[in-house]
Order: structure tokens, then sequence, then C-alpha cells
């Protein structure tokens, strides 16, 4: 699994928790954080939830946080204000998707890069 499946399937993930908890699931959109020394990834979706819905961003992100529950894909979920959630992966995901790397041809590297020459 290479970063971007890793991201597509905590999207669905996230995705899914938002439509059990009631809203448009098209605010689970999960991205790399922009916090590493926090959590690896994040999602910001309960803010523009919040927003259409009137509501304060902390709630939306502690419902979204409980509807996720506990999952052998993240070791970790914090609502934290004003209304993100920070997504650490858990060990087992990292090593499935080492495994998936070292099993594929060229490391999971695009096959469809072409040559270019660069004049310097």
């Amino acid at each position: 699994m290479t970063m971007n499946t890793m991201i597509e399937e905590l999207t669905i993930r996230m995705s899914e928790a938002f439509d059990r908890a009631g809203y448009d699931g098209k605010y689970g959109k999960v991205t790399v954080s922009n916090r590493p020394d926090l959590c690896e990834f994040q999602c910001n979706g309960a803010m523009a939830a919040a927003k259409k819905e009137k509501k304060n961003p902390l709630d939306i992100a502690e419902e979204i946080a409980e509807k996720l529950g506990k999952s052998d894909k993240l070791s970790s979920v914090e609502a934290v204000k004003p209304g993100f959630l920070n997504l650490k992966v858990s060990d087992k995901l990292l090593v499935s998707c080492l495994k998936d790397l070292d099993n594929a041809d060229k490391c999971g590297a695009d096959e469809k890069i072409e040559k270019r020459k660069i004049m310097i």
C-alpha cells in the first residue's frame, strides 16, 4: 500500500464516520498532517461541517472520533481545537505498507516515468 492508497483508505474510513454521525461524507477527506510533530495525518472536515450545520467544530470532531472507534489502522484519533482530527497510524498498518512495497515491482514506483534531458 503506497502513501496515496493509505490516504485513500483513511479517507474512506473517515467519510464513513461522517456519514454515521449524520454529516455529509465529503467532509472526511484525510491529508498529510501539516504538524508531523503531532500526527501523521489529519482531517479538517469538522470545521466545514460545523459552518454548514451551525455547530461547534470541536463537538463535531469529537463525534467523528467516537464514530471511528477502535481500528487496526489507527493507533489514535484525537479531536483538538478548533476542530481538527489528528490521526496516528498503527504499527500494524505501517508494517503492512512496508511489506506491500517490498513485494511490489520497483518498490511501487511509477513505471510510466518518461526520460528527460536536463541542461545545466
